[in-house]
């Protein structure tokens, strides 16, 4: 059990919304000191017989149980509060409750739904494991193709559409069993988006890169409202946007600064330079490694069942979760963030935080409660 306490912020608070296009001068907000808890309710661990095999997305219920979405194995294992094993869900297949893919979990009320790509759709199951529907679904897969809750009974995922001029313009919209209804539009990237990688063409056509280590880059996700909410992880800034692309509040947060050590950024240079040299006669999109200003800031961001803000942001020693209101103007509680696997989002339901960590015989599920300090 870990308490913390902050000290108090001196920054102005002010949020906005607005009806007009966006400005770079978003509100700042402040916090009073806070604190909080963090307790460790239980661990799910499988351990060597029956091991998680790529668990890629969880899901908690109102009882406290928890939902383990295992891509690798192709099914959802379901745990009691205390980390028993209530069931299995799904197996492989096509057929009606089966998975091919699995990538996310969201709720649409009382029935889970599974975005499963591999089979082009979501599947809907009861928290009992039942088959309840099957709705339309796409084929887009990657790393960060996932399911956002949006309020308790909805949810959107990736979609896109072919645009006049040819492209593919790339949305989040919101399921139903005929398709989305609700459409965000994710802004294109344009020049001014710092560069997060030198890429180069070589004359046989083969395309190669070398990423920027610590390149701002985009990140997106989906309020309760609806609103697509950006930032970038080079700033503690956020924009909420609606679906009529209409700016409708921006918020901005002090945040350390972490600097990049010349001494690592010397070492990231040797290995460009040496990656560099055997690029002789091709064509790249940059003539030397950009670096960038800082280190990034923002890790994550989601929003819990009661629609607040969690921000995962970097410090000197580690991470921090702030816990903002619904209203983003308003710090509630900070903490140090517990150890966990970035690539698996982590999910709030009430006051438990569950997340997926490394263990001594592979991934791991750890629930937390989260109180308020003493």
């Amino acid at each position: 059990m870990t308490t913390v306490k902050r000290a108090a912020f001196g920054m102005m608070l002010g949020i906005a919304a607005c009806s007009g296009e966006g400005s770079d001068d978003a509100p700042m907000a402040a916090a009073d000191a806070v604190s909080a808890r963090l307790e460790l309710v239980t661990t799910i661990d499988p351990g060597d017989m029956d091991p998680f095999l790529n668990v890629s997305s969880l899901a908690l219920d109102d009882d406290g149980n928890v939902y383990v979405l295992d891509q690798g194995a192709r099914n959802i294992r379901v745990f009691d509060p205390t980390g028993a094993p209530l069931r299995t869900i799904g197996r492989e297949g096509a057929g009606p409750g089966e998975f091919a893919t699995p990538y996310s979990l969201a709720w649409t009320g009382d029935t889970l739904a599974v975005l499963d790509p591999g089979n082009g759709r979501l599947e809907l199951v009861t928290r009992e494991g039942r088959h309840a529907a099957t709705w339309r679904g796409s084929r887009i897969t990657g790393r960060q193709v996932r399911l956002w809750q949006a309020g308790p009974s909805r949810f959107f995922l990736d979609g896109y559409r072919p645009t006049p001029e040819g492209k593919l313009q790339m949305l989040y919209v919101s399921a139903g069993p005929e398709g989305g209804s609700d459409t965000l539009v994710i802004p294109e990237r344009t020049g001014a988006d710092a560069a997060t990688a030198v890429t180069c063409k070589l004359a046989n056509g083969t395309i190669t890169w070398f990423e920027v280590p610590y390149a701002s880059q985009r990140m997106q996700a989906v309020s309760p409202e609806g609103h697509l909410v950006i930032a970038r992880t080079g700033d503690y800034r956020f924009t909420w946007v609606d679906t009529a692309g209409k700016i409708r509040r921006m918020m901005a947060f002090g945040a350390d600064t972490l600097r990049i050590e010349d001494a690592y950024w010397d070492s990231v240079r040797t290995e460009y330079t040496a990656w560099r040299a055997k690029m002789a006669g091709a064509d790249c999109d940059l003539s030397d490694l950009p670096r960038p200003p800082r280190k990034d800031v923002l890790r994550a961001v989601e929003f819990d069942d009661q629609g607040r803000l969690w921000v995962e942001a970097a410090t000197e020693t580690g991470f921090r979760i702030d816990v903002w209101n619904a209203a983003a103007d308003s710090l509630a509680v900070s903490f140090p963030a517990p150890e966990r696997d970035p690539e698996v989002p982590f999910v709030v339901r009430g006051d438990r935080l569950a997340l997926v960590a490394e263990g001594d015989e592979g991934q791991q599920v750890r629930v937390y409660r989260v109180g308020s300090g003493t």
